[in-house]
């Protein structure tokens, strides 16, 4: 029995209009698959092969010839159409996927869109199951799916992890450090297990530096989120910790895709490169500015560890100066404390500072668990003097 072809192309012929210029992409082609039959297209670069893809899925349209699928002309039919048959697999799967939808949404966008599903949640489920997917791994972006897993360096970054894996060039001669943009927009995800013995008493897992934007997890538990590499953060753990085996994983979001999320306002202004740093409390030079190439980097970069709180202590110190002159200098202090019930309203705080022989000190009362005083130095030292003396 013979049987019908599966998809039949016919004189395809299509043309680009590049300025003045005329380019013939498709140049009258023609050819027959069978169903079970595989078909594999050779050429170089530009020399259409992606061309004829986007024809045959009809994402474009032919400028003349036909194209029948299971015998039924679709040359001018629309995507819509065909979908359900015919779908374009690019070369780099993984970066064809919107990078900010999770596997789910990838999945359950087009059942909602096509229709004909009564339960498309349902649906993505049984998918996910029928390819083997962790339901676990269903609200994951693709980037946290490659499956490839290196040795971390902490302190440290993503691009070193990849150097030294040989992965990477040395990102530090000529022009390798163009190599890594392909790093951008991903995820990355640190993942350290340790075992303790004894937990420690008010336990809180500081991180010192993370760059940028980063969820944190320890046992499956969400312990919060970050978005400013300059500062470090401290999460309690009391209760989430426990003895013997724990897994810590952070969540470094791409910053790049994650810029995509702001709009500039009116007179917002950057240099050319660092539009995306406006929203971002990152280093400017990862971008191109000042004293290195552009390299948009990510990782754990400061000191990761555990410690116990006091029960009773300071949890944020801001300490700047508010206006100096040749006999005085006004500082602004402001603080936040962990103040056990008993003592709200019965502590004090004192502040005192020492530059060589000049020293001062203060005392205030701390009202509650909150405060902004503004101590007085007589006589400062200055460091930038500006025409008041020596240098300190």
């Amino acid at each position: 029995m013979e049987h019908k072809p599966l998809l039949e192309v016919r004189h395809a012929t299509k043309e680009y209009k590049r300025g003045s210029r005329c380019v013939r992409a498709l140049d009258d082609v023609s050819f027959t698959l069978q169903p079970g039959e595989i078909l594999g297209i050779v050429g170089e670069s530009g020399s259409g092969k992606s061309t004829l893809l986007r024809q045959i899925a009809c994402l474009e349209h032919l400028d003349s010839g036909e194209l029948l699928l299971d015998g039924r002309d679709v040359t001018h039919a629309a995507p819509r159409d065909v979908c359900r048959r015919v779908q374009l697999v690019f070369q780099d799967a993984a970066a064809s996927f919107d990078p900010r939808r999770t596997v789910r949404q990838s999945l359950y966008e087009p059942l909602r869109l096509l229709g004909g599903e009564p339960d498309p949640a349902a649906r993505v489920t049984e998918l996910l199951r029928q390819v083997g997917v962790p339901e676990e791994l269903a609200d994951r972006r693709p980037a946290q799916l490659s499956g490839e897993s290196l040795p971390a360096v902490v302190p440290g970054n993503v691009e070193l992890d990849f150097q030294r894996a040989g992965l990477l060039p040395d990102v530090f001669l000529g022009t390798n450090a163009r190599k890594a943009k392909d790093l951008e927009l991903q995820d990355f995800w640190y993942v350290k297990c340790f075992s303790l013995t004894e937990l420690p008493p008010r336990a809180q897992l500081c991180f010192d530096g993370v760059d940028t934007v980063a969820e944190y997890f320890l046992n499956g538990v969400k312990l919060g989120k970050s978005e400013n590499m300059l500062i470090g953060c401290r999460f309690p753990v009391q209760g989430v910790l426990r003895l013997g085996e724990n897994e810590l994983a952070v969540h470094i979001f791409s910053a790049v895709a994650w810029a995509k999320n702001f709009d500039i306002q009116p007179y917002n202004v950057a240099f050319p490169s660092c539009y995306e740093n406006l929203h971002l409390r990152k280093s400017a030079m990862n971008y191109g500015w000042d004293i290195s190439p552009r390299l948009v980097s990510a990782g754990i970069w400061k000191d990761v560890y555990l410690e116990s709180r006091e029960e009773m202590e300071f949890r944020d110190v801001y300490l700047a100066t508010a206006s100096v002159y040749e006999e005085v200098a006004v500082l602004v202090l402001s603080c936040n404390a962990d103040v056990a019930d008993e003592y709200l309203g019965a502590c004090t705080l004192r502040v005192a500072g020492v530059c060589g022989e000049s020293r001062f000190s203060a005392e205030y009362p701390m009202p509650h668990c909150s405060t902004t005083v503004y101590p007085y130095v007589s006589h400062p030292k200055l460091w930038q003097p500006l025409g008041m003396g020596e240098q300190n």
